[in-house]
């Protein structure tokens, strides 16, 4: 194609992005709830890092990450109810790889 072409859909690790990439020539990725569930894929991406560190640094990632959207959403949306919908939507989105 003329134009630039982006690859979606069920990207939740890197060795499959970097997959999809090399087998359509696309010219990036869109990544939904595979960046939700690994919030740092963006980044295992860039970096071609296939393997997700251990469980225990895991889990202070995910920490960090959720304490920064928790600050985030409370400046976004008003109410505890409203906050506490919004981070669960994203944690039903964390699987443990």
């Amino acid at each position: 194609l003329s134009i630039p072409v982006i690859a979606n859909g069920d990207i939740f690790d890197s060795e499959k992005g970097h997959q999809i990439l090399e087998q359509t020539g696309a010219a990036g990725l869109m990544l939904g709830r595979g960046a939700i569930s690994d919030p740092f894929l963006f980044e295992r991406i860039r970096d071609k890092k296939f393997k997700l560190p251990d469980k225990e640094v895991r889990a202070v990632q995910l920490r960090e990450y959720l304490l920064a959207l928790l600050k985030r959403y409370q400046e976004l949306f008003c109410g505890e109810n409203q906050i506490l919908c919004k981070m669960q939507e994203i944690t039903n989105q964390i699987r443990d790889p």
